[in-house]
């Protein structure tokens, strides 16, 4: 019953026009191509951290980074490793 309600997600647009949708402490982002990612990103003293698992995929991508500049994990980290992973594993 509680992960039923953590993976209840509600649309909140994202002001970036990506489709977001947040739930129960999860965040759910529909990428270009239809790429569904699940998880949740967060940052604290100097750090950074993500964790997304992509269930089409049955994928985990997981990070921190000495910074507290949560963009820069999303588009200088994330995205382009989401990027890389896309010919081999997210078709």
């Amino acid at each position: 019953e509680t992960l039923e309600e953590v993976l209840r997600f509600v649309d909140a647009p994202d002001e970036n026009g990506v489709p977001y949708y947040y739930g129960l402490a999860m965040e759910k982002y529909v990428l270009p191509g239809g790429i569904e990612i699940i998880g949740h990103a967060g940052t604290t003293a100097g750090f950074a951290s993500i964790v997304y698992y992509l269930p089409a995929q049955k994928m985990t991508v997981s990070m921190v980074i000495n910074t507290q500049d949560l963009a820069s994990v999303y588009f200088k980290v994330l995205l382009p490793v989401l990027e890389a992973l896309k010919p081999a594993n997210l078709s």
